[in-house]
């Protein structure tokens, strides 16, 4: 019988920061699988726990054109200002970049109590900030982190997503957004007033009576 076995990579990025962790932090990320044996996602899902992880599962086909056609073929090309043609916009995928921010929303809801800081990494889930606050009861107290890992391009470029508009709202359901240098929050801001007409200040933006921290920190120095 096959036997699923784990161990962390020692030159996985995380791994460095395992000795530094002062809190009971867990992962939850993506984990695709196809099989819809539930006694068997439920060993994986044990399996997996032991390393504090926690999978959110996702058929290859629904992964594929979320992570691969929408965020890496054209989000990452419009975040780093290599902006794609804009004469056709990928609908179809931009569905399913919401039906895995929806996926992730759910299995956090699951395992979330109501002290916990969730932090969230990287556009591949912009969307997921304000679907945990319209899915958690105790929403309105929640500390949600969001890190851009990416450059935030200018706000013509923001200005070409068809989908703006729900992609700013999301990310301002976070309680702070990080970028890695002030330049890209600049532009950040910029886009708040061009795309929901609300000002913001170089510590931060007032939305829907909320103030969302805007912080810089770079990485690597």
């Amino acid at each position: 019988d096959d036997v699923w076995s784990f161990t962390w990579r020692k030159f996985n990025r995380l791994y460095p920061l395992k000795r530094l962790e002062t809190h009971d932090v867990w992962y939850v990320g993506f984990f695709v699988v196809d099989q819809e044996d539930e006694d068997e996602l439920e060993v994986l899902e044990a399996k997996l726990n032991q390393y504090k992880i926690i999978p959110c599962f996702i058929p290859s086909d629904l992964f594929e054109q979320y992570y691969t056609h929408f965020c890496k073929m054209f989000l990452w090309p419009l975040l780093h200002s290599l902006t794609p043609s804009l004469t056709f916009f990928p609908k179809l995928q931009y569905t399913k970049y919401r039906e895995a921010n929806r996926k992730m929303a759910e299995k956090l809801v699951e395992v979330l109590e109501e002290d916990d800081m969730i932090w969230v990494h990287d556009y591949h889930l912009m969307l997921l900030p304000s679907l945990l606050r319209k899915k958690l009861r105790h929403a309105n107290n929640s500390l949600i982190g969001f890190s851009f890992h990416t450059p935030f391009p200018s706000s013509d470029n923001i200005m070409t997503l068809p989908p703006r508009d729900e992609i700013m709202r999301g990310l301002l359901s976070a309680t702070i957004v990080s970028f890695h240098v002030y330049g890209f929050a600049r532009h950040f801001q910029v886009a708040c007033r061009r795309v929901l007409d609300i000002e913001a200040c170089p510590k931060g933006v007032l939305f829907n009576g909320r103030f969302i921290v805007l912080y810089v920190e770079h990485i690597g120095i």
